[in-house]
């Protein structure tokens, strides 16, 4: 988009944010349905448990996928902002992409 816009990433420090978010409820999120999934298979083997004790065991697991999907939308949050930035012609205009000049892009635009 930068490129298109003609108009760089405002704060290379949203960049890292918006990055690291998504990492992570993207790792939190599938950890938590792959265990989830285990547990809930290995008790719907269990003959002896009934059906609604195999779906309450994932409880934890479906807690856990949504601390991940907060962090996704925080993420989707952070991303929109950002980019509504520089839209509005809020970015600096740069040769060099922000995140190979993370300083330049945190301090002021003196030197445009």
């Amino acid at each position: 988009m930068p490129r298109l816009i003609g108009r760089e990433w405002r704060y290379s420090s949203l960049n890292k944010l918006n990055f690291w978010a998504s990492a992570y409820g993207i790792g939190l999120m599938t950890l938590m349905l792959l265990a989830g999934g285990f547990t809930q298979g290995t008790s719907m083997e269990d003959p002896s448990l009934v059906f609604s004790e195999s779906t309450e065991s994932v409880l934890p697991y479906l807690r856990g996928r949504s601390l991940s999907g907060i962090l996704l939308t925080a993420s989707h949050f952070i991303f929109a902002y950002h980019f509504g930035l520089m839209l509005l012609g809020l970015g600096r205009k740069s040769t060099v992409p922000t995140f190979l000049n993370p300083v330049e892009a945190e301090g002021s635009e003196a030197h445009l």
